[in-house]
């Protein structure tokens, strides 16, 4: 069910290219090329930090529970009951990947890890999962229905439960 390393690292490549042409595109809107060339400053490492933030964030805690790349790989973020990850955790995901990206550590411990866990992952308490083998985990986990219900809707006497 967790899923597998490559699909992971190429939605993140995917995220990243998304990223760049999106800042790209708004930075050129505006800022001209020529302020550009002479103007690298701390404002444009704050914002591309920003929308990062919002994007990975936003994405990963709403219904989709995945960024762009990871939807289209079928990848998506769950908690430890399956379930969405709430805005802290999302949070708490995002932030920690800065300690995972120093030397790449933090992403290679997921090759190491039973849950294919990257240190940004074991901080905040999430996994990555596929998304069609968690759906037919909680399609299989539903209760079955009694005999004794069956038997009364058989019988015409269907009582509310």
């Amino acid at each position: 069910m967790y899923d597998v390393l490559w699909r992971r690292y190429f939605a993140m490549f995917i995220d990243r290219i998304f990223l760049v042409l999106s800042l790209l595109i708004v930075t050129f809107i505006f800022i001209t090329p020529e302020e550009l060339m002479y103007r690298i400053d701390g404002i444009l490492v704050i914002f591309s930090l920003v929308a990062q933030w919002l994007y990975f964030t936003i994405m990963e805690s709403s219904k989709y529970q995945a960024t762009l790349g990871k939807i289209m790989l079928g990848v998506v973020v769950v908690d430890d009951m399956d379930e969405r990850i709430s805005w802290g955790k999302a949070n708490a995901r995002f932030w920690s990947k800065l300690i995972s990206s120093i030397f790449g550590i933090g992403y290679i411990m997921a090759i190491f890890t039973e849950h294919k866990q990257g240190l940004h992952d074991k901080i905040a308490d999430t996994y990555v999962v596929n998304k069609e083998m968690l759906l037919y985990k909680k399609s299989s986990l539903k209760p079955v229905v009694s005999t004794e219900k069956l038997e009364r809707v058989s019988t015409g006497l269907n009582w509310p439960d």
